[in-house]
């Protein structure tokens, strides 16, 4: 066993004979005092090197296999030579991967990584071809991986447009239980700079996202996923994301900002049981700078929106949007937006058009409308309780749309202030 910064994972078993062992052993006792433990550079130990390996997992209990330099394997490291396949080799054998401190690589294809390794790049920069992965760990349903790191990395993918399809994503993960991606610095993203599908149990924390033409970080199909403590920068589509049937997630503590013309902050679409708070979103945004939608058929439910700060909303589009018409199947489950601070300059600050929704002690500052609450012909907005919100400089305080698009909505206490 050994101890993973997201969990506690079982080692790969080396299911050797006793004889195998015996023999790794007696080498280990002869070869050990001349060569140390590092696995040998020439090709012609690399079978010494497995042995004293298997003599390390069975008969001395490690607990992580390496560290395995990747210049041990072949890596060049001058930034021009493709490193891939050398890479790849370190990758192989399932332990901790480090590089040489700030060093470069390039690679033409990703590098996939398997269960229980750790990647530590010790702030060395790798960069791929225009709008290509770097990392990519894939399991399956059911056979998933567990115990992927990925931490201390300049990864650069090199993107100038939006890319097409997972392979564009720097970092991609699917189906991968207990991962942790911290500390990278992750730059020009064709698609995501980190993006975990069917994936659990995962810590997103500390990177620095930047120039990204998809989104910054985010997961979809999984649970028990944190996004913390992260900086986005420069992005076209989105900022953070829990999408479709996302659940029992947390986005908290991240900083976003210089968001391109059609872009948004922080979303949960179609996810539930999700919590966003403490983020800053500052100006920029194209579109809202927290949203919260069904998306694909999957409803948006149990989402708390709280103590956020977002700034300058384009005319016309909302500081906070919760457009999530399906949630009247889940009536016990309700949206909340609680204790933000709004400063939507010639936006708008909230718009509601949801069932079981509380928006509470929020402070909106705009010249357009502080909080609208709306419907259509066919799908109402039903239990809506809007109460002690403060609202500065709107032209327009808490507007509803007529009956019945908007029913059962409560709006008390609340407390409108021109603007100066």
């Amino acid at each position: 066993m050994f101890k993973h910064s997201v969990g506690v994972y079982d080692l790969l078993q080396l299911k050797r004979s006793r004889i195998k062992r015996v023999v790794a052993l007696i080498m280990a006792m002869f070869f050990i005092p001349a060569i140390g433990w590092a696995a040998p550079q020439a090709s012609a130990h690399r079978r010494l090197a497995s042995l004293l390996r298997i003599a390390r997992n069975n008969a001395i209990e490690f607990t992580l296999g390496g560290p395995y330099d990747v210049r041990a394997f072949g890596a060049v490291l001058n930034g021009v030579t493709d490193d891939a396949a050398a890479i790849q080799r370190a990758v192989d054998e399932q332990g901790k991967i480090v590089f040489p401190p700030n060093s470069s690589a390039y690679v033409s294809v990703p590098i996939l990584v398997s269960s229980n390794t750790v990647i530590d790049c010790r702030n060395s920069t790798i960069t791929t071809v225009a709008g290509g992965s770097i990392f990519r760990a894939i399991g399956s349903a059911s056979n998933p991986l567990a115990g992927v790191e990925i931490e201390n990395c300049n990864l650069n993918g090199q993107a100038s447009t939006l890319g097409a399809g997972n392979s564009s994503s720097v970092i991609y993960l699917e189906y991968v239980n207990g991962f942790s991606i911290q500390h990278d610095t992750v730059s020009n993203c064709g698609w995501w700079c980190a993006q975990a599908d069917f994936s659990n149990s995962g810590l997103i924390a500390n990177n620095y996202f930047t120039n990204t033409y998809g989104d910054c970080a985010g997961w979809e199909q999984g649970a028990n996923v944190k996004l913390v403590n992260n900086t986005c920068d420069g992005f076209s589509d989105g900022g953070f994301s829990a999408n479709v049937n996302a659940s029992s997630g947390v986005i908290t503590g991240n900083v976003l900002e210089n968001g391109r013309a059609d872009s948004f902050g922080i979303e949960a679409a179609g996810a539930y049981d999700i919590t966003i708070s403490s983020n800053i979103v500052e100006g920029g945004y194209g579109q809202n700078g927290i949203r919260v939608l069904a998306n694909d058929g999957a409803d948006a439910y149990a989402v708390t929106v709280a103590n956020n700060t977002v700034g300058n909303a384009r005319s016309g589009e909302f500081c906070i949007n919760l457009t999530a018409p399906n949630q009247a199947s889940h009536p016990n489950s309700p949206l909340v937006v609680t204790n933000n601070l709004l400063n939507c300059a010639s936006g708008n600050g909230i718009y509601v058009w949801a069932d079981n929704t509380t928006v509470h002690g929020n402070t909106i500052a705009t010249s357009g409308t502080g909080i609208v609450l709306d419907g259509n012909s066919s799908t109402t907005s039903n239990n809506l309780f809007v109460n002690g919100n403060v609202i500065v400089g709107a032209a327009n305080a808490v507007s509803s749309a007529p009956s019945p698009a908007v029913v059962n909505a409560v709006t008390l206490d609340n407390v409108s202030f021109p603007a100066r």
